[in-house]
């Protein structure tokens, strides 16, 4: 079997399940995989660390102020 493509140690990391018996027995005895699925890995945490941010501040009455202002404009 050749080597685990990028997106299927992607979907790995995602989903675990989602792996189907070969590719399951070749990463767990292919040492290229394993070091390049930590990579994928590593990248993906860093990845979903940078998008996850806060909720964004509201000040309910000052949007309402704001839309009214608009209105009446």
């Amino acid at each position: 079997m050749r080597h685990l493509s990028e997106g299927v140690l992607r979907r790995m990391y995602d989903d675990p399940d989602a792996m189907g018996v070969e590719e399951r027995s070749h990463f767990a005895t292919c040492p290229g995989c394993q070091d390049r699925f930590q990579r994928v890995s590593d990248d993906a945490r860093q990845i979903r660390a940078a998008f996850d941010v806060g909720p964004a501040p509201a000040d309910p009455r000052h949007a309402f102020a704001q839309m009214q202002a608009r209105l009446n404009g």
